[in-house]
């Protein structure tokens, strides 16, 4: 990959969530939730957690950097290192206080510049990438977001919230269908409508992918296996073709 990026051949979307392991690393929240009422006098459970994260971070951050062109860092709802309620963003947990615990060791350990470093690149992560016939986003847009909503998200906590935040059968009838035909032009009754497809993470799902929305809609959110989509310019998306697992 690394080589068609320096040839500038391939374009790089991640869809955000790069903190937290969720249920991969269940057991070792459950162990680092023990270190962190203890006030993290022990925190090895912990410190492989926050290794894993931040080298992942430190990686994607490092190919935008040296990519700026070629690479998209979409945000998830797990961007949040200072573990705000505001600005679109919630505490998150799951098999623990994951937000909390991540703030709290950044605060033990860090200084207040990276956090704050940290915190801005967050929040500097657009949210919604266009291809030709394909629109990513972290989750399903839980409304239709016109064009100036999603230019202004940073103003509008309501976009980033609905952007990284839906859950399953949540969103509007209709949201994902609306987003494909303003965005792409291509409408229900086009001939092209096929070939149009909204990707996101964000909930898990079981094997390579699920599809919702009458088929438009694609998670590709698979916590136990690493997922990519491949899409060639000028082919047709074939979901069990060009969803890969490496």
């Amino acid at each position: 990959m690394i080589d068609a990026l320096r040839a500038g051949v391939v374009q790089v979307v991640f869809v955000g969530d790069y903190m937290h392991s969720e249920a991969r690393g269940a057991e070792r929240w459950r162990k680092a939730f023990a270190e962190f009422t203890g006030g993290y006098h022990r925190h090895r459970n912990m410190d492989h957690e926050m290794t894993e994260n931040l080298t992942c971070l430190d990686a994607v951050i490092r190919l935008k950097s040296e990519f700026p062109a070629n690479v998209t860092l979409l945000k998830g709802n797990h961007e949040n290192i200072t573990n705000e309620d505001a600005n679109g963003n919630h505490s998150f947990r799951k098999f623990a206080l994951e937000g909390v615990m991540v703030a709290a060791w950044m605060e033990k350990f860090y200084p207040i510049e990276l956090i704050e470093q940290i915190d801005r690149v967050e929040k500097a992560l657009p949210l919604l990438c266009v291809g030709d016939y394909f629109l990513v986003s972290h989750c399903e847009p839980v409304r239709f977001f016109p064009q100036q909503e999603v230019i202004e998200y940073r103003d509008r906590p309501e976009v980033t919230l609905g952007l990284t935040w839906t859950d399953n059968d949540e969103a509007d009838p209709g949201s994902v269908s609306s987003m494909i035909s303003r965005y792409l032009q291509i409408g229900p009754d086009a001939p092209d409508w096929s070939r149009c497809f909204y990707f996101a993470g964000h909930r898990p799902v079981p094997g390579r992918y699920l599809t919702r929305a009458d088929g438009r809609f694609v998670q590709i959110h698979n916590p136990a296996a690493k997922i990519l989509v491949e899409i060639v310019a000028d082919y047709p998306i074939d979901l069990d073709r060009d969803i890969i697992e490496i």
